[in-house]
């Protein structure tokens, strides 16, 4: 929700599983800065972290002991609480954390120094296998509006389908019961109260917030309100069973202490009646129950008896508080309101309260829809007063919901990693939708930068979706070079919703891309004319160039697309988009027929693709579209589909690997393998999208065979015509082809062929590789925790130990070992310079250096540099490497990485010397890093 899109700050590093919830730990003051949370964590522990003096935020606290998966947690912050009018600095914070083991347990918590803090479990409670899934706490209300430390509820929605309540239970540790001040001689801890029964499935949240009456005690003129009392607890639960209920928590009025010691000697027959009776004086002296449709009934008529009858229906009575020193409260719960709108699963539940008519409440939902709830004066009953959310679709809806501290934003998350902003804006205090963060939701496999430059970034996750990310530039009169101000990077477009898990993608031209799924079938697609006009608009201002190759493709595009209700294919529609065997040759463009009849037969397509017009296809997307800002989530999984291109076929089994030459002709595949005739590499011709074929009989010619399992990664070399096509493979082997003659090629079809491979070249499975931008070296990162380097065939050096014959390549020149399992490889787009070293007339000069990005298996990203110690070009191995520098472990991923790409550079371009690497990851995130480095063109 930060105006400024500034991206992640801090990843906080600690966990080793799932984060299951997380919570901050709130003092209360509206006014303040949260700067302390807490987080539960499927690997059984739940963690304290808080912001440090250095602005850094740190792991205070550990908290261990339950058996299985936190999932649930709450906190009742009393360190900043006044106690008497008087700052308390003595309490200690209560945090109580609840996992699927059966248990709650109640922690103690208290500060050491700025970065750490003591945690006591000081009690755990057996809720057997009805486990906790939501909790909440809070200070209960006494006659004297004074926060009394030993007046907490703790309420847990369990499994069972219903609410338990537990308020603080203070016994003495000696059997002497005569009062004591000492505080060494009491025990606090929780005990069970009552149950609250209703929900009919499982309750997926609760909330607190207590009534604030500013009408200097007389009852609020709200109807649906009145009959709250200040200091009134009010508790919000949602269910699973689309319901909302609300109960308040009051206090009986006139409950006496000298009662509270005869209470410890009754039976439980004895202690309902007392209370009935105390009760009852209280609703003599004006109190009621309220709730339900009889809430306006005048129970002050009613007579004890009437009354145990109403109460066995409507409200449940407990005693809290300290025994032995005479502090105890008694109180009534009753059920005062049930919300019924939502369609799906309530997920969440939250207060915003300033007092008063001011109260709210906000609640999200699977039905797609987050509802703000009010207490509405006129009818007199709690309404919606706005609903936000999507209508129609097939996404899952959200999972929670949350108020900005002044009530004007509200930030909703959903199930499939989305986040939803809206803003109240206008004289009308209309709810908007603004751009906020968004990003895959399972792992991501693959990053790759628009070949030309860089201008944009596409990924490809597990979570079957491709997503393009650019810089969004908002115009901005200060800027004389009309780029406006950068807001950050933003998802623009997602080309790609597939029914299979995506694996891997390579850019044909800036518009034209293939990617790879768990399926057998390699799809091309291109982009919209939609696409490249909010690419324009959104990311690269005003057009400049008429021969930038961006803008000379835009022509040729289709204006958008749709995907069929039934199909995995998205369809052009508009512009140039032709429809299989309509007579408009997809690759050439050529007619074939008239050309009303093509235009006919494509409308045709479309329609009955469709279901309706392609105009008025056309006419939804671009009613859906923002000209002045990134698409927002309903926009992205809607209107800014690629349109499918065409199918590759040969594969026998998933596709795992693709790549496509630098000059755009050859694209290369290959799948997942067992043995090796299934592990082979398959090219196709870009401009025909078919494979070679022989001259002589026509057939088209097998894959390149040179690996017995999968291949994990195919590079094309830079420079030279792409001579060369590197493979790794999962049988711990590179292989590298070499580009044949024309001459052979037009005799025999054939474009590459085995130049050599090698076996065993690490211990463990290659993940990856790259070539370096000059096309000199290679290399290989393994899980054997090592990288190696690689001489080019081409580029082989005379010097070094490896001799000049021409077998020296084929021998690693430098092997460099790591503190964990190598996953991910790229080197920098450019030599970087660096301070020579030397001494004397040298000591200025400056050294051109290779620049390497290792990822590991552990999230860390390190950036290695060469030890050439050459102020010209390389004339010598690089056999001497360096560690560089490695990417902040609190801005770097917490899993593995899976992909590293720089941003391709041009001699034009980084005027300020900063680099731009992606990476994405097991964690689900695509992160992209400024480095400052010095480049030498």
């Amino acid at each position: 929700m930060d105006p400024g899109y500034k991206g992640i700050s801090q990843t906080l590093r600690g966990h080793t599983e799932r984060v299951n919830c997380v919570r901050f730990l709130s003092n209360g003051d509206s006014n303040s800065i949260d700067t302390e949370l807490i987080s539960g964590s499927a690997d059984k522990t739940a963690r304290i972290w808080k912001l440090n003096k250095e602005g850094k935020w740190v792991c205070s606290a550990v908290l261990e002991g339950h058996k299985q998966a936190v999932i649930a947690l709450t906190s009742l912050r009393t360190r900043h609480v006044e106690l008497n009018n008087e700052q308390n600095t003595n309490e200690k914070d209560l945090i109580v954390t609840a996992a699927t083991d059966g248990t709650l347990r109640v922690w103690s918590r208290s500060i050491i120094d700025d970065n750490k803090d003591s945690v006591e479990c000081v009690q755990v409670i057996d809720v057997g296998a009805k486990y906790a899934t939501s909790l909440a706490m809070s200070f209960l209300s006494t006659p004297s509006k004074q926060i009394d430390r030993h007046q907490i509820v703790l309420v847990t929605g369990n499994t069972d389908l219903k609410i338990h309540i537990y308020v603080i239970s203070v016994k003495r540790k000696s059997q002497d019961l005569e009062k004591n001040d000492d505080e060494s001689t009491l025990e606090l801890g929780f005990a069970k109260a009552t149950s609250l029964t209703g929900h009919e499935d499982w309750i997926t949240d609760l909330s607190f917030t207590t009534f604030k009456n500013t009408q200097d005690g007389a009852s609020t003129k709200n109807q649906s309100i009145s009959h709250w009392r200040d200091g009134d607890v009010i508790l919000a639960s949602s269910s699973q069973d689309r319901y909302i209920r609300l109960w308040r928590f009051s206090p009986v009025i006139g409950s006496s202490s000298n009662k509270e010691s005869e209470l410890l000697t009754m039976s439980d027959d004895q202690k309902a009646q007392s209370l009935m009776d105390s009760l009852a004086e209280s609703l003599s002296k004006g109190a009621r129950i309220g709730g339900g449709e009889d809430s306006s009934r005048d129970y002050c008529t009613l007579d004890v008896a009437a009354l145990s009858t109403q109460l066995s229906t409507r409200a449940y009575a407990f005693f809290s508080g300290d025994h032995a020193n005479g502090k105890g409260m008694q109180h009534t719960v009753s059920l005062d309101t049930i919300l019924a709108g939502h369609d799906g699963w309530v997920n969440s539940a939250s207060w915003q309260n300033f007092g008063d008519d001011s109260i709210k409440l906000l609640t999200a939902s699977a039905d797609q829809s987050v509802m703000v709830w009010y207490p509405d004066a006129d009818t007199g009953v709690w309404t919606s007063e706005a609903r936000l959310g999507s209508v129609g679709g097939d996404t899952p809806g959200f999972l929670g919901a949350q108020w900005d501290r002044d009530a004007l934003s509200i930030l909703a998350h959903g199930y499939q990693g989305t986040f939803h902003l809206w803003r109240k804006t206008g004289e009308d205090s209309a709810w908007t939708g603004e751009v906020t963060l968004s990003g895959h939701f399972d792992s991501v496999q693959d990053v790759l930068w628009e070949p030309t430059g860089g201008k944009y970034l596409m990924s490809l996750s597990l979570d079957q979706t491709s997503r393009i990310y650019a810089p969004w530039r908002t115009p901005s009169a200060q800027d004389k070079n009309n780029e406006g101000r950068c807001c950050g990077w933003h998802e623009i477009a997602r080309p790609q919703i597939h029914g299979y898990d995506l694996r891997c993608a390579a850019f044909v031209t800036p518009f034209k891309y293939i990617s790879g799924a768990d399926e057998k079938v390699v799809r091309v697609f291109e982009a919209t004319k939609n696409y490249a006009s909010s690419l324009q608009t959104l990311s690269l201002g005003p057009p400049g160039d008429t021969n930038d190759p961006l803008a000379a493709e835009v022509d040729s595009l289709p204006k958008g697309a749709s995907l069929p209700a039934l199909g995995l294919s998205n369809k052009a529609v508009g512009g140039d988009a032709a429809a299989p065997g309509s007579g408009q040759d997809q690759h050439s463009g050529d007619s074939k027929n008239d050309g009303d009849a093509e235009d006919a037969d494509n409308i045709d397509y479309i329609r009955r693709q469709n279901h309706m017009d392609a105009e008025i296809v056309d006419s939804i997307h671009q009613s859906s579209l923002h000209e002045s800002h990134p698409q927002l989530e309903e926009a992205l999984a809607r209107s800014t589909l690629w349109p499918e291109f065409d199918k590759l076929y040969g594969h026998p089994y998933e596709i795992f690997s693709v790549a496509v030459s630098n000059d755009g002709e050859w694209a290369a595949t290959s799948c997942k393998g067992a043995k090796e005739s299934h592990s082979g590499i398959r090219l196709y011709n870009t401009k025909t999208w078919k494979q070679p074929v022989d001259p002589s009989s026509g057939t088209a010619l097998g894959p390149l065979v040179a690996h017995s399992l999968t291949i994990t990664r195919l590079r094309f070399s830079p420079n030279s015509g792409d001579r060369y096509l590197l493979s790794v493979s999962r049988d711990r082997s590179w292989s590298l082809f070499e580009k044949t003659s024309q001459d052979v090629y037009a005799s025999t079809g054939l474009r590459y062929k085995l130049l050599w491979h090698e076996e065993k070249a690490h211990a463990r499975i290659i993940w990856d590789a790259s070539w370096s931008h000059d096309g000199q070296i290679f290399v290989t990162g393994s899980r054997d925790k090592s990288i190696k380097i690689w001489q080019s065939p081409q580029h082989c050096y005379a010097a070094g130990e490896g001799g000049s014959g021409d077998q020296a390549w084929r021998k690693p020149i430098a092997t460099i070992k790591l503190p964990d399992a190598v996953t991910a490889v790229d080197f920098a787009p450019q030599f970087i310079s660096t301070p020579n070293g030397g001494g004397g007339s040298d000591a200025s000069a400056k050294k051109l250096d290779y620049c390497l990005a290792v990822g590991l298996e552990n999230g860390r990203i390190l950036l290695l540099a060469s030890d050439l110690k050459s102020t010209e070009s390389p004339s010598a191995a690089p056999t001497a490497w360096r560690l560089l520098t490695e990417i902040d472990p609190g801005l770097a991923h917490v899993s593995m990485i899976n992909r590293l790409s720089w941003r391709p550079v041009s001699a034009s371009e980084t005027p300020e010397n900063k680099y731009y690497l992606a990476s994405g990851s097991d964690d689900q995130t695509v992160r992209i890093y400024s480095i400052p480095l010095q480049q030498q063109h």
